[in-house]
């Protein structure tokens, strides 16, 4: 085979194996990846200083909780007026108390970063010449009330939680409350809270739980009952089909009861939801939500119903 008729049988071989072959260059495809973020959450305790792990079971997920802002200027909230909050030498109660605040005190400057103690973010302070560690949920951020009540932000929590009640949407809820108390609730103010973790919030509507509620006006009955039984009649009644609202001021109908926000919990804004008497001079009803501030924005703490008292 002469020169010329090997060089065309090498040309055609490398033509052939290139059409066969991928070149390296070419991306490989893989498979569309879909990250799941678990949505940790850390029980909420009782009102009371330093809170205990309750007895029932949590998911086996490290707890986390909202970054708080040292730029922010922080108060006590939840600590009734006849209790003080401790302020220890470290994150936990394990660590010495080396002061006390009062269920008032306000001023206080988060200094650094948290530590999740068991199921609590503890977080370093200072307030005035007092330097310690206390559990954040019994500090909320300072907001001029000026500013809280003129905030499309925070009037925006009426309207969502309205529509996450008339929908029957529990994740709508969820996402409205508080990420570590949760949502507390109060048949009446002077009733005992009852308490939703931000675990089972987005259950809310179905979960069959009963709670107790404490004891009915008048009769001194006990009220039991699931949220759905107890808690979510009233707001459709009272909330969905209230046509007043009001900042900082519990919007009322004639009672003979006192009304006010059960201790501890003045310190937050809120806003109050009425529903007027029509034919009934006693048939009214309103509900309370206390609000809060955390990682820069609004959340539902607390809901309180008020109604006509004997």
């Amino acid at each position: 085979m002469n020169r010329l008729n090997i060089l065309w049988v090498v040309g055609v071989l490398l033509f052939v194996a290139a059409c066969t072959s991928t070149t390296a260059n070419e991306p490989a495809i893989l498979p569309t990846q879909m990250t799941l973020t678990p949505v940790v959450t850390t029980p909420v305790a009782s009102p009371g200083l330093e809170p205990t792990v309750p007895s029932t079971p949590t998911p086996a997920l490290e707890p986390t909780a909202p970054a708080l802002s040292s730029s922010s200027s922080f108060q006590v909230a939840f600590v009734a007026s006849d209790d003080t909050l401790n302020v220890r030498a470290g994150p936990g109660v394990s660590n010495d108390v080396v002061a006390e605040l009062s269920p008032t005190a306000t001023g206080i400057r988060i200094t650094g970063e948290g530590q999740q103690v068991g199921t609590s973010l503890w977080v370093p302070i200072q307030a005035g010449n007092v330097t310690g560690w206390v559990n954040s949920q019994y500090l909320t951020e300072t907001i001029a009330e000026a500013d809280f009540c003129e905030d499309a932000a925070a009037i925006q929590l009426i309207t969502d939680l309205r529509q996450a009640v008339d929908n029957r949407n529990g994740t709508a809820l969820a996402g409205l409350v508080h990420p570590q108390r949760g949502l507390t609730l109060h048949r009446h103010w002077w009733n005992p809270a009852v308490n939703i973790p931000p675990t089972t919030v987005a259950n809310a509507f179905d979960d069959p739980a009963s709670y107790y509620w404490g004891t009915e006006d008048g009769s001194g009955f006990d009220i039991n009952g699931s949220f759905r039984t107890v808690a979510l009649p009233l707001l459709d009644r009272n909330l969905l089909l209230g046509s007043e609202t009001a900042c900082n001021k519990i919007l009322n109908g004639s009672t003979t009861g006192l009304l006010q926000l059960p201790d501890g919990y003045e310190q937050l804004n809120f806003f109050s939801v009425y529903r007027p008497a029509v034919d009934i001079e006693f048939d009214w009803g309103s509900w309370v939500i206390g609000v809060e501030r955390v990682s820069g924005r609004y959340v539902i703490s607390y809901l309180v119903h008020f109604a006509y008292e004997i």
